[in-house]
């Protein structure tokens, strides 16, 4: 981890009030020119003692950053959309975690989904027009067919799987991919994979 302290000059004690001035640098994604760079800074807030992050980007060259995004919040998981215009990321700042595109151009963010689980994961198309996430979803996974009847009461079932889903990146209805069970959250969907999967 990369932290920052703002008010911990050298030679001088560090103190429990220099924790509110800390900053955390992570999740750094590079455009697709490599002329950009967008990142998480996190940091926790004082005032209701709650831990926030907020988006950055940079030139990759270096100079002043930019702030994409400000409040008491929670924003993560950066992801450039191909043409570098629009950054995709989740954000809990209506209350629970949904997906949100701001354009580089624009003043603020667009609210895409209203999901009443939390996304994991989002990730573009390659022509910029969907975009994929990962979410939990409630129930086992169906039976194995490798295993004999009489062994399933045995097997250790997860309460719930991870699923793949579809979405326009302007907003829209929102598709299921029959993928199966994922084991874990991926840090990137796989476009390959939905692009050979039929739609349900």
């Amino acid at each position: 981890m990369y932290f920052v302290a703002s008010c911990a000059h050298g030679g001088q004690p560090f103190t429990p009030r220099d924790w509110w001035n800390w900053r955390d640098i992570a999740a750094p994604r590079i455009n697709a020119e490599g002329t950009s760079v967008v990142y998480v800074e996190s940091w926790n807030a004082r005032d209701g003692d709650r831990a926030c992050a907020n988006l950055w980007t940079v030139a990759t060259t270096g100079g002043a950053p930019r702030r994409l995004t400000d409040g008491p919040w929670r924003d993560s998981s950066p992801a450039w959309s191909p043409d570098g215009a629009s950054v995709a990321y989740l954000s809990d700042r209506d209350g629970t975690t949904q997906i949100w595109v701001r354009r580089l151009e624009s003043a603020a963010g667009q609210r895409i989904t209203r999901l009443e689980t939390p996304p994991l994961t989002v990730a573009w198309s390659p022509d910029g027009k969907s975009l994929a996430f990962t979410e939990r979803i409630a129930g086992a996974p169906p039976a194995a067919a490798w295993a004999p009847a009489a062994i399933l009461p045995l097997l250790q079932r997860p309460a719930a799987r991870v699923q793949l889903f579809v979405i326009p990146a302007a907003g829209g209805a929102v598709r299921a991919f029959p993928l199966g069970e994922l084991s874990r959250p991926t840090p990137r969907t796989r476009w390959r994979a939905v692009k050979s999967t039929p739609c349900p």
